[in-house]
C-alpha cells in the first residue's frame, strides 16, 4: 500500500519534521538506513530520498523518503516505492556513458519539467524545445543546463523537452563538472525500462516528491546497495 506524504507546505520549518512522521516500522529492506542517517554521511540534511538496490548489478531499486524529527531521530515519511536505475546497475566510480547510477550521497538540485511549478519549494525551471543538458565532456558547459543552439559550445547534449522529463528532479551529482565523471543524473518519470543512470518511478511519486522536498531542510539523495548503505 502506498502512503501519500503529509501536507507540509504551510507549516513553519520547525514543525516540518514532526508533521511528516508516520507510524511505520522501517521496512526490512531498509534495515541499514538508521546507521547511515546517524553516521554523519548526510551532514546537516533533514530530508533524505534513499535509493536502495540489492546489488551493484541490479537494475531495479526501492526508494524511501526519510525525515529528521525535531528530537534528532529519523523516521519514514513514505514507505518504499519501486524504481528503475541504470541498465548496468550502479557504481561508486561512475563514468560518462557507462549506463550506471552513481552510488553516494548527493544534494537535491533543481526541479524541472514541461509545466509551471507543481507546488515544489525547490528551484523550478520549465524546459522548452531548446533546453539541453550538456553531456560533452570536452565542453566548458559539461553537466549543465544550457539553451540551444550550441554554436560550437558543445558537441552533444540531452534534450530536456521529452516525456520522461515532464516532471524531474536533479540529483546533485558531479557538481564540479569534472570531465568524464558523468552527467544528467535525474529522478524522473518511468519509461518502463532501465536507464542510462537516472532513477525513475511513476508520475505520482515524482510529483509528490517535488511537493515534499524543502530546501530549508537541506534534502539529499542517498544511493547505494543495501550492503553499501549499511556500512556508510
Amino acid at each position: 500500500m502506498r502512503l501519500r506524504f503529509t501536507a507540509l507546505r504551510c507549516l513553519p520549518v520547525s514543525l516540518l519534521a514532526a508533521a511528516a512522521l508516520v507510524s511505520l516500522p522501517p521496512p526490512a529492506e531498509a534495515s541499514g538506513v538508521p546507521h547511515v542517517l546517524t553516521s554523519g554521511a548526510v551532514g546537516s540534511a533533514r530530508q533524505v530520498v534513499l535509493v536502495s538496490s540489492s546489488s551493484t548489478s541490479a537494475t531495479t531499486a526501492t526508494v524511501y523518503w526519510w525525515i529528521k524529527h525535531i528530537d534528532g531521530s529519523w523516521h519514514l515519511a513514505r514507505n518504499g516505492v519501486a524504481a528503475r536505475i541504470g541498465v548496468n546497475g550502479m557504481s561508486s566510480g561512475k563514468r560518462e556513458g557507462d549506463g550506471k547510477t552513481p552510488m553516494g550521497v548527493y544534494p537535491v538540485g533543481t526541479g524541472f519539467g514541461w509545466y509551471a511549478n507543481p507546488g515544489t519549494k525547490l528551484p523550478w525551471r520549465v524546459a522548452d524545445s531548446n533546453s539541453r543538458w550538456v553531456d560533452d565532456s570536452g565542453s566548458a558547459y559539461y553537466n549543465q543546463w544550457m539553451q540551444a543552439p550550441a554554436n560550437g559550445r558543445w558537441h552533444s547534449a540531452e534534450q530536456l523537452r521529452v516525456t520522461p522529463y515532464t516532471y524531474a528532479i536533479q540529483v546533485g551529482y558531479n557538481l564540479s563538472h569534472k570531465p568524464g565523471m558523468g552527467s544528467a543524473i535525474f529522478m524522473h518519470l518511468n519509461t518502463g525500462r532501465a536507464t542510462s543512470g537516472c532513477i525513475t518511478s511513476d508520475k505520482m511519486t515524482i510529483v509528490s516528491s517535488l511537493k515534499w522536498l524543502n530546501p530549508a531542510l537541506q534534502p539529499h539523495f542517498v544511493i547505494g546497495t543495501r550492503d553499501w548503505i549499511a556500512t556508510h
